[in-house]
C-alpha cells in the first residue's frame, strides 16, 4: 500500500484552525502503523514535513508497485460551513471506487459527516474529468494501481479541525483509513 500525506514543508497545504500537511502525515503514520500491524506492507511518501512534487509521487508508488495508493488530505472552502469528509476515485470506477466508499464508510463509522448535498457515503464519493476527459487529479490518472484522494474534512470548519486536532483523533481516523484499505484488499 503506498501512504501519501498530502502537500508538506514549503507547502502545507490548507491552513485556517489547522495545518493539513501535518495533520495528513499525522494520521497517515497512525495508518501505517494498523496496516503493519496486519501484516500489510506499507510505502510511505513523506514521513516527515518535507515537500515532495506530484511527479515524485506517483514515480515512488509505480516503482514500489504497491496494490492501492491513498493521498490523504484535508478540505477548505471559503464558506465555514463546508464539512464533512469525501473522497475522490478514477473515473472509470474499479477498485479505485470501492477503496473510496470503504475509506467513507469507516469514517463514518467514526463519526465524521459526509461532504455531500444527500450526506451519504456515496455523495461523498466523487470524480473529476479534465479538458481531455481522462481523470483531473494526477496522482489517480498517472498511477499504475488505483488510488484515491481522501478528504477528511475541512480545514476552515471548526467542528472538523476539533475533530481532528489532537493524537487521540488522528489515530483514530489514520486506524479508520487503514480499515477501509483492508476491506479493499480483502474484496481483491
Amino acid at each position: 500500500i503506498t501512504l501519501d500525506p498530502g502537500h508538506g514543508g514549503s507547502d502545507p497545504g490548507a491552513v485556517k484552525y489547522i495545518k493539513e500537511a501535518f495533520i495528513a502525515l499525522r494520521v497517515c503514520k497512525y495508518a501505517r502503523n494498523y496496516l503493519k500491524s496486519k501484516g500489510v506492507k506499507v510505502h510511505m511518501i513523506r514521513t516527515t514535513d518535507k515537500h515532495v512534487g506530484l511527479t515524485p509521487r506517483v514515480t515512488s508508488a509505480n516503482q514500489k508497485e504497491t496494490h492501492l495508493y491513498v493521498s490523504v488530505h484535508l478540505n477548505a472552502a471559503t464558506s465555514e460551513e463546508a464539512s464533512g469528509a469525501e473522497c475522490w476515485h478514477s473515473i472509470n470506477g474499479g477498485i479505485g471506487k470501492t477503496l473510496a466508499k470503504n475509506i467513507l464508510l469507516e469514517l463514518k463509522d467514526i463519526g465524521q459527516n459526509m461532504h455531500s448535498a444527500s450526506g451519504k457515503v456515496g455523495g461523498a464519493m466523487k470524480t473529476k474529468k479534465d479538458e481531455n476527459g481522462e481523470d483531473y487529479f494526477y496522482v489517480i490518472r498517472a498511477t499504475n494501481m488505483p488510488a484515491v484522494i481522501a478528504e477528511l474534512g475541512f480545514v476552515t470548519n471548526k467542528k472538523d479541525a476539533r475533530d481532528i486536532d489532537t493524537k487521540k483523533e488522528q489515530k483514530i481516523y489514520g486506524e479508520a483509513i487503514a480499515k477501509g484499505i483492508i476491506k479493499t484488499l480483502e474484496s481483491m
